[in-house]
């Protein structure tokens, strides 16, 4: 059975079953071998999956540019103290 990110709850995703998914439905299209019945579907799916992972990316990378924000900050004697 595969499993799929409807399974999954929003909390519970992770961008490694979305690239995942992803990646399947990518080789499936790629192979030329996909059902034409379901070729709309895992397009449609795809697109889904793709918006999911730029945004989980474009979110991590804020978060990230927030956290090492404070790196750059020199530190002063009275930081120290």
């Amino acid at each position: 059975m595969t499993t799929t990110i409807e399974q999954y709850d929003d909390d519970d995703l992770g961008y490694r079953q979305a690239l995942s998914e992803l990646e399947l439905i990518v080789a499936g299209l790629e192979s030329g071998l996909q059902d034409v019945d379901q070729l709309s579907s895992r397009v449609a799916r795809g697109q889904q999956l793709l918006a999911y992972c730029r945004s989980r990316l474009a979110s991590v990378e804020s978060e990230v540019a927030t956290l090492t924000e404070d790196l750059s900050t020199p530190v002063t004697d009275k930081d120290t103290q």
